[in-house]
């Protein structure tokens, strides 16, 4: 996922409420990781004084809630403050990719245990000049690689002011103010091509994206409030609707709802009634109504059938040849009928 670097506190300025020590600085950077990213500090009156989260906030306002989070941050060898920002939702990160906010700006308040951090915002107008969004990372670990990104760079200004003050002799304060030129983009070479009218074109266009991303954000939070706000709505539609069931079933009597089999709707009925449910319904409910009408008592119940009696298995032995039954005359052999005739 693609996180962006920016310096929140370039160094001291004019102003000395915005001024901090190192100790601070650092105790900043320990409270850093989970900062949650606003939008030109919108919703910190609110969160300060309700106590609630940004998050909680933003729920009843879109436009007040957390655009992003603070991933890390570090204070360099030079005493500046920086830190990773990780935007969340695709508009964000458009706005992002395409540098619509370019700046950032920490708001933090002092109590007696020392300096506590409020949010980090992306704005236009930072109080602390040069607080600013100033590369992309792409790394896994972007921290170390917004670190590395810092050192690469401190070593390049450092080079380039010392080859400044070989060459040609000036104030030190001139030659620090005067960063070293990076090497630009392909985006950035194809736009340097445009003439003055034709850049200014492009600065509205991106303007106008930025507010059409601000807009369609803002949408997107009121449909998600629309939808919570449905769904509470519909849990409580589905219980009253089901407390109005079993309340019918009692009316109607637990033998025509045993009948039509509406007696278990209410427990299992989920989002809607399948068409059968509704079938068995409105049947039993017109049931119900005419024997109202007509004065008929409830019909019984009907009991069970008892079961036939399962027949025992007997064993049937063959009957006994009768006594008087002649006995069957066993066959002789040829030689002896002959020999039987002729003694005979």
């Amino acid at each position: 996922m693609v996180s962006y670097g920016a310096v929140w506190y370039p160094g001291p300025s004019g102003d000395s409420g915005l001024n901090l020590s190192r100790s601070e600085l650092e105790a900043v950077a320990e409270q850093l990781e989970g900062t949650p990213v606003t939008y030109d500090h919108r919703g910190v009156f609110d969160v300060v004084g309700s106590g609630k989260t940004f998050a909680e906030v933003g729920a009843a306002e879109p436009v007040k809630g957390p655009i992003g989070v603070v991933t890390g941050g570090f204070v360099d060898a030079d005493g500046v403050g920086r830190c990773v920002i990780r935007p969340e939702g695709p508009l964000v990160s458009a706005m992002m990719a395409e540098n619509v906010v370019p700046a950032v700006s920490l708001s933090h308040g002092r109590t007696d245990s020392g300096v506590a951090v409020v949010e980090m915002s992306l704005t236009f107008d930072p109080a602390r000049v040069g607080s600013v969004v100033e590369t992309t990372l792409t790394c896994d670990d972007p921290l170390a690689e917004y670190m590395s990104f810092a050192s690469r760079k401190r070593t390049a200004t450092a080079t380039a002011t010392s080859a400044m003050e070989v060459d040609t002799p000036a104030p030190a304060v001139v030659a620090a103010a005067e960063p070293p030129a990076e090497e630009l983009t392909d985006c950035e070479k194809a736009i340097a091509t445009l003439s003055e009218e034709h850049r200014k074109v492009i600065c509205d266009r991106m303007e106008e994206m930025a507010g059409r991303a601000q807009k369609a954000a803002a949408r997107e939070k009121e449909i998600e409030a629309s939808l919570n706000e449905y769904k509470a709505k519909w849990n409580t539609d589905v219980a009253v609707t089901r407390e109005a069931m079993k309340d019918l079933v009692a009316q109607m009597g637990a033998d025509t709802a045993d009948r039509w089999r509406v007696g278990s709707i209410a427990d299992s009925m989920g989002s809607s009634l399948e068409a059968r449910d509704l079938y068995n319904l409105v049947c039993a409910s017109n049931e119900a109504l005419r024997r109202a009408r007509n004065g008929d008592p409830a019909p019984a119940r009907r009991a069970p059938e008892a079961a036939a009696p399962v027949a025992k298995r007997v064993r049937v032995e063959p009957p006994a040849a009768a006594a008087s039954a002649p006995a069957k005359p066993q066959s002789m052999s040829l030689r002896a009928a002959l020999a039987s005739t002729f003694e005979a």
